[in-house]
């Protein structure tokens, strides 16, 4: 880790910062290897004079990231990461909810793999298209009378 430059350092910090967001900022406990990793790489941040990302609290005895590291390009990244999840993984879930709904159990376990894929894949860009073109505006939540 010696080796590294300060942009080196940075791009590093980021990544780290990053990859311990995703792991842990979702977590009500955190994964303690990650946690420490990243204390570890906020420590050479420290070192290598980036300072302006990076702060010690002596009150908690850790790093943390200063605002400029949060709110600089990292959060554009974060977003378009979140976005990504968010309306791929609606459209997964809507694709095999219709597969449920247009196949029996029965046919859906007889169903070829190729087929199941094809299938499953043609609703997915149903619904990535309308997403793309539409947002949410178009998604209506209907209450099942037959409950």
């Amino acid at each position: 880790m010696k080796d590294l430059n300060k942009v080196q350092v940075k791009d590093l910090l980021e990544l780290v910062y990053l990859g311990n967001w995703m792991i842990n900022a979702v977590r009500t406990e955190e994964i303690e290897k990650y946690e420490q990793m990243t204390q570890y790489i906020y420590r050479l941040a420290l070192q290598h004079g980036l300072d302006d990302l990076i702060e010690y609290d002596l009150k908690f005895n850790q790093f943390f990231p200063t605002r400029l590291l949060e709110e600089g390009d990292l959060d554009e990244y974060r977003e378009f990461y979140h976005d990504d999840v968010i309306w791929g993984d609606l459209a997964d879930r809507l694709a095999d909810r219709d597969m449920e709904n247009l196949c029996s159990e029965k046919e859906l376990e007889q169903m070829p793999e190729d087929e199941m894929i094809r299938r499953r894949l043609e609703l997915i860009g149903k619904y990535e298209d309308e997403f793309e073109k539409h947002g949410l505006a178009r998604l209506k939540i209907s209450e099942d009378n037959d409950s």
